[in-house]
């Protein structure tokens, strides 16, 4: 597995660890064969928004985005390498949400990490 982390250097140093350890129970649930790539984007309010009204004509912060590249696990190659796709979060918004409905901010994280791998393999909501 492949998780590609980019931000500023404090944000790669405090979420490196914990987005590969949610991925690697993520996918290791799903005992695929196939290496998996992932990109993960720590984004502010601004590109965020830009990235939701671009895409989902939805023209406000949010949290998190998810941009698969195959609308399910049944497309996906049986081996070799797959790129599923690129997740942009943002954390400040991931911030407000944990303080909002009374949660620790490492329980939202993986929270919404997971929501956005569960996008990234076709399942939506």
């Amino acid at each position: 597995m492949k998780i590609d982390i980019f931000g500023s250097e404090q944000e790669v140093a405090l979420y490196h660890d914990l987005v590969n350890q949610i991925c690697e129970d993520f996918f290791g649930v799903l005992n695929l064969k196939t290496d998996i790539l992932i990109g993960f984007h720590f984004v502010d309010d601004e590109r965020i928004k830009d990235l939701n009204c671009q895409h989902r004509q939805i023209c406000t912060p949010t949290d998190v985005l998810s941009f698969p590249l195959w609308n399910s696990l049944d497309e996906l190659p049986k081996e070799g390498s797959v790129n599923l796709g690129d997740v942009f979060v943002n954390l400040g918004h991931v911030e407000a949400n944990a303080k909002n409905d009374n949660k620790e901010l490492k329980e939202e994280f993986i929270h919404i990490i997971k929501h956005s791998l569960n996008h990234l393999i076709g399942k939506h909501h």
